[in-house]
């Protein structure tokens, strides 16, 4: 099981390869969460996604501090859900390998 502190600093490091490499204006820094009714084509495919993935990346460590001590709790399942699909989208994006990515979820000392 990956440790908080593991998780947090994966998706620190993955919110820094979207926000580096895509996001270049100010006002598109701060991430907005997709609704059921959104339409991607109102402001571009990619910014939409970009903008969905770094909300995302705001709320893991939110929700891992409502976790506390309990690794049986449904929301350490989520955040995992969650990492999971940041991570998907950085390799389908071509923002990161799968090497680099697997790397990223390793513990320190086996990397």
């Amino acid at each position: 099981m990956m440790a908080d502190a593991k998780i947090l600093q994966a998706v620190v490091a993955c919110a820094e390869l979207i926000r580096g490499r895509y996001v270049r204006r100010p006002e598109a820094v701060y991430p907005q969460k997709i609704r059921d009714d959104f339409d991607p084509a109102s402001v571009g495919v990619n910014h939409a996604f970009a903008r969905h993935v770094l909300y995302m990346c705001d709320e893991i460590p939110g929700m891992l501090a409502g976790i506390g001590a309990l690794s049986s709790d449904p929301y350490r399942e989520k955040v995992m859900r969650w990492l999971g699909f940041v991570q998907g989208y950085l390799w389908a994006e071509g923002y990161a390998s799968l090497p680099a990515l697997k790397r990223m979820n390793m513990p320190d000392e086996e990397r």
